[in-house]
């Protein structure tokens, strides 16, 4: 979501970097979950919602250091990221993800996707 130097804000679904809201749509919305696209450098990715849990509450602006990264999961209030354990140390991270290789999402086709790399 955001790299060293960047400011991020989280307000309920509302992501905030370097102060621009990021552009977001709702695609599906049922009674149990919200479906959705958002837009982060130019890419847009998919997100959820369930409607039965709250969202992890930052309610400040927060700078990323430098060699550190914010992550936050596509199911964003069912995901453990940088919200609960904090910034990833860029030096941990191995490389791009490419293609998802197992997905059990209804949005991805799912076992057809089984090659990935690492670059």
């Amino acid at each position: 979501m955001a790299i060293a130097g960047d400011s991020i804000r989280i307000e309920g679904n509302e992501i905030y970097v370097n102060g621009a809201r990021l552009e977001q749509s709702v695609i599906e919305s049922t009674d149990a979950e919200i479906i959705g696209t958002e837009t982060i450098a130019g890419v847009q990715h998919a997100f959820k919602l369930s409607k039965e849990r709250r969202i992890p509450y930052i309610g400040r602006t927060i700078v990323v250091p430098e060699g550190k990264l914010f992550a936050m999961g596509d199911y964003r209030n069912n995901s453990a990221d940088s919200r609960i354990w904090g910034f990833v140390d860029e030096n941990n991270v191995l490389g791009k993800v490419s293609a998802v290789a197992i997905s059990f999402s209804s949005e991805r086709e799912g076992l057809s996707k089984l090659a990935f790399s690492i670059q």
